[in-house]
């Protein structure tokens, strides 16, 4: 196992334990670090696959977002490839993190575009 990926892991289990204990909720969202080594899924993802997956699961599809914007206890995600920009919003779920539950696509002239092209491009630049 990669030092990092285990590095990964271990703080993602102790976050998920020191939720467990109690529900204190803190002023924002914990921000993903830059800091990260995870492999991308070989089969490209959809926008509903998007849907329930966590920051550090969509920084290991994307890379480093462009733009990283937390409020109160949601955070919105940020990725530009050529053509589009993906946002994805997190927001707290059940099991004390947070998870993607909206995406959106938008052109250079902040027309929407198709989801689907744009999350394709963004795995292409990787």
């Amino acid at each position: 196992m990669n030092h990092r990926l285990a590095i990964l892991a271990l703080g993602a289990a102790a976050m998920s334990l020191g939720a467990c204990g109690s529900r204190a909720t803190s002023a924002r969202p914990p921000i993903p670090s830059a800091n990260y080594s995870l492999v991308a899924a070989t089969a490209p993802a959809s926008a509903g696959a998007l849907i329930g997956m966590g920051a550090a699961t969509l920084l290991g599809r994307f890379g480093s977002p462009a733009l990283q914007v937390p409020e109160g206890e949601s955070l919105m995600l940020q990725w530009k490839a050529p053509g589009c920009t993906l946002d994805a919003y997190l927001y707290p779920n059940r099991r004390g993190g947070t998870e993607t539950t909206h995406v959106e696509a938008r052109g250079p002239d902040g027309s929407s575009v198709d989801r689907d092209a744009c999350i394709r491009a963004l795995e292409a630049q990787r």
